[in-house]
């Protein structure tokens, strides 16, 4: 994370010595993510990225429910330095006054990998509902667009979607198996997200003290 009210200087550090001049060399790079969840989450709010990966995979049996629920793992990168630095201001004003953010200005640094683990409501549906407007998956005509948790044709998880096999040869859809033998459905695309993530609080019979959060793309 970066002090990102001083954004601005990041480009003023100082030179590499002679000893660190081998930095300079060109090499190549492993694109790793640090996943990030729960807390952590808060330091997209108002932060322009782009998704890269969306990952499907089994999460918990849901009472009253036939199928298993998902949760997306997606993989994304912070927009670059040129463009934070112009939208800085914008940035602080939507993260500043938040009673959650404890310091607004601790977000990921310029052209970050993050990857983000979430397997709320809000952006499960958002994430599916793209990908149905792409053509990459089918969903049943059965089920509606909108409606309760498991109501709707958008919770559903990627077991039942059909798969573009288009898709699938060109490699924008792919499946795997984990050691135990599960299943997850990995989708490549590229998702500007200009305003990063928001969220929405409330209370109900199953949040602690502080709580529940349901989580959107901005």
């Amino acid at each position: 994370m970066t002090d990102t009210a001083d954004l601005a200087t990041i480009v003023n550090r100082s030179p590499l010595t002679g000893d660190e001049a081998w930095f300079n060399e060109e090499a190549d790079q492993v694109e790793g993510y640090d996943f990030i969840k729960d807390e952590a989450l808060f330091s997209l709010i108002g932060v322009p990225f782009r998704v890269f990966t969306l990952t499907y995979r089994p999460g918990i049996q849901q009472k009253g429910t036939e199928w298993r629920n998902d949760y997306i793992s997606s993989e994304l990168r912070v927009y670059p330095f040129s463009v934070m630095k112009r939208q800085i201001d914008r940035i602080l004003s939507r993260r500043s006054g938040d009673d959650f953010i404890k310091d607004p200005r601790a977000i990921p640094e310029p052209g970050e990998f993050l990857g983000v683990n979430n397997g709320s409501t809000g952006i499960y549906r958002q994430f599916t509902e793209y990908l149905e407007n792409k053509e990459l998956i089918t969903l049943p005509d059965d089920l509606p667009k909108v409606g309760k948790k498991n109501d709707c044709r958008y919770d559903l998880p990627a077991s039942m979607f059909e798969l573009n096999e288009e898709a699938i040869r060109e490699g924008k859809i792919e499946q795997r198996f984990t050691p135990n033998g599960e299943s997850i459905t990995l989708f490549r695309v590229s998702l500007d997200c200009p305003r990063g993530l928001r969220y929405s609080h409330y209370d109900n019979e199953f949040s602690g003290s502080d709580g529940a959060f349901t989580w959107y793309i901005a």
